[in-house]
């Protein structure tokens, strides 16, 4: 909506407003008076198109920030379609950082290894960076399972 409809939209509200509250109108006024509430009301539908569209617009940012931050890079003029199946994407990216959150909290770790035997036997790990330990006794930890 441009700014002449807009003033066009303010004008016609006080009109609006001045015949709600019963004030008298000059004959000439009170024949335009029915073409005049008609335009308000097309103009004001428009206006609330418009609040609606910037509306769904402001939602359609937040989704996409919110993708994007999880990895996904989504624009916000991507379809309906394809914004359905970001929650799915959202929860794999959860899924993801659940496998972290074990790396990320640990101050120690302990671990079963093998040595050239085979025999089992614990080894304690201790420090700030234990994060490649940990991957690797998780990697260790899969092969077993896989193995049987």
């Amino acid at each position: 909506m441009n700014a002449e409809q807009q003033q066009r939209l303010r004008e016609l509200a006080l009109i609006m407003l001045r015949d709600a509250h019963g004030e008298d109108f000059t004959a000439e006024e009170a024949a335009m008076l029915p073409a005049q509430i008609e335009e308000y009301q097309c103009l004001s539908e428009a206006q609330n198109i418009l609040s609606l569209l910037d509306e769904v617009m402001a939602l359609r940012m937040v989704i996409s920030d919110c993708a994007t931050a999880c990895g996904a890079a989504v624009s916000p003029d991507c379809t309906l379609t394809f914004m359905q199946q970001l929650p799915g994407e959202i929860a794999a990216v959860i899924g993801r950082l659940q496998l972290d959150k074990a790396r990320l909290d640990s101050g120690c770790i302990v671990t079963n290894d093998r040595n050239e035997f085979g025999e089992s036997y614990k080894t304690e790990r201790r420090g700030m960076n234990l994060r490649a330990s940990i991957d690797e006794a998780m990697a260790m930890h899969a092969r077993d399972i896989a193995n049987g």
